[in-house]
């Protein structure tokens, strides 16, 4: 087996800045009155001169605009359950350690995602995406891992027999001893891990209990260490609280960027895209203000998903500032097989039918953007119809008939008894005769021809079968 660990040791402050851009100071404080002091301080904190263990009220000196908060453990613990769910993407085995660290079980994925370096690239970059920042290490086993991560972040052994080497170094703090032991151990003069494995083992245990003796040989793998699995939600749901009222859609959309990311995560998990989502924007006063978003076909592709609500938001007139975001996800559904190019490796680049479609459903609206279907009928104005829009299915090309056709038929004028239409038109072609409505009282009896003018513009004509034999358009070629 091989373990990654995934330590977050700013988890308390990035549930709330990860929903901004970080530009505002602000830190999270703990105590009381003029005892009250600085635990940890974002980016913007830190440059104002602001560092952890200063009192509240100094920092309030050097940056008038801080603000300060205090822990959320609620919500710290939901933040490590959704990045436990975003990373079922890169292992069927995740552990949560709480209150700050994930365990993932990645031995079985190095195939998939290309090795080392390209797993732990790709872990780090949907770690931004989401706006987490981690200590990362890997390890052939779990304790091995999480100790490396919290003392020597940065440190992959894949291979056992080099794992005594890397823990050797690694200070007495990784234990989880009460502090008493800590302080007897360091009494001995024992300052590492190596040190305190080569004491007697008997004396040790007997000293310091089995429990000691037990997590040394979990992290060197002489003893089973069994981790229970997270259990992923079936459904997708999850909030994100802004660290200030937003009012302005960009400020929206940043921090939507990162739960349609989280989103993604659980999707790719399941090898499933989804087809509509749920936006709530809430207020401190107003009303919920709700963006629904159907899809054509599945997807899980974060930066159109992203683009999609962009677009929507851009409409939307905000009621009041927005204090919080619920994301939303519909049952995932299978996504279709797609066939690549064998030889070459470069991305698509054109916009696909199915997003240009989605984007104009919600740039237009739903109801402006429809598709057409055939209908059993040989009557041209009768034999189509509106319906759901959808890419059309690969291969399919325009036959005889034109997709433009007119709503009714427009009469054309005669010159020396030809039809004219910006000059006098030619016709193409053989006759196309239909004849056909008599059960329903709207029978029809008409030639069709392709005809072009002199300009070179093609249109759909017939003449009637009956007289007066007058010339109609019926539709327009491309």
């Amino acid at each position: 087996m091989l373990w990654l660990c995934l330590d977050f040791p700013e988890l308390a402050l990035e549930v709330f800045t990860r929903g901004d851009t970080g530009d505002e100071p602000l830190l999270i404080g703990a105590g009381q009155g003029r005892a009250r002091q600085v635990v940890q301080a974002n980016a913007a904190a830190r440059r104002a001169g602001i560092a952890p263990g200063m009192p509240v009220s100094a920092a309030y000196a050097l940056a008038p605009s801080l603000r300060v908060v205090g822990r959320a453990a609620a919500t710290e613990s939901q933040a490590l359950q959704g990045l436990a769910t975003w990373a079922g993407q890169f292992s069927s085995l995740v552990h949560l350690v709480e209150p700050q660290t994930l365990l993932l079980e990645v031995g079985a994925s190095l195939k998939l995602f290309g090795g080392v370096d390209n797993l732990l690239r790709q872990v780090e970059g949907g770690l931004r995406d989401l706006g987490y920042t981690a200590r990362l290490s890997l390890a052939p086993t779990a304790r091995g891992a999480t100790w490396l991560a919290f003392a020597a972040a940065g440190t992959c052994v894949s291979e056992v027999t080099a794992l005594a080497g890397a823990l050797a170094s690694l200070p007495l703090t990784v234990l989880d001893l009460s502090p008493a032991q800590q302080a007897c151990l360091k009494g001995m003069g024992i300052g590492c891990i190596g040190e305190c494995r080569r004491l007697p083992r008997a004396g040790l245990g007997q000293r310091f209990g089995a429990e000691l003796l037990r997590q040394l040989d979990q992290a060197y793998g002489e003893a089973p260490d069994p981790r229970k699995p997270f259990t992923p939600p079936e459904r997708f749901s999850t909030r994100l609280e802004l660290p200030g009222a937003v009012d302005h859609v960009q400020g929206v959309v940043f921090a939507l960027n990162r739960l349609v990311h989280e989103l993604c995560g659980w999707l790719h998990a399941r090898d499933a895209g989804v087809m509509s989502l749920s936006l709530q924007l809430l207020h401190a006063r107003a009303t919920v203000s709700r963006s629904e978003l159907a899809l054509v076909e599945p997807s899980r592709d974060a930066r159109h998903l992203t683009d999609l609500f962009r677009e929507r938001l851009g409409r939307t007139v905000l009621p009041e500032a927005v204090e919080a975001l619920v994301l939303n996800a519909a049952q995932p559904q299978p996504l279709a097989a797609v066939a690549g190019d064998l030889l070459s490796r470069r991305p698509p680049t054109a916009l696909s039918a199915t997003a240009l479609i989605e984007r104009l459903r919600v740039r237009l609206g739903e109801e402006r953007v429809q598709g057409l279907r055939i209908l059993a009928d040989h009557r041209p104005e009768r034999a189509q119809g509106n319906t759901a829009a959808v890419a059309p299915p690969p291969g399919m090309a325009g036959g005889l008939r034109p997709c433009w056709l007119l709503s009714q038929p427009r009469p054309l004028a005669l010159e020396q008894d030809r039809p004219c239409l910006g000059g006098p038109l030619q016709l193409q072609g053989s006759a196309e005769r239909i004849e056909s409505g008599w059960w329903d009282g709207a029978d029809i009896g008409r030639d069709y021809y392709r005809a072009c003018n002199p300009t070179g513009e093609c249109y759909w004509i017939f003449r009637e079968l009956q007289p007066p034999y007058r010339w109609w358009l019926q539709g327009i070629f491309a």
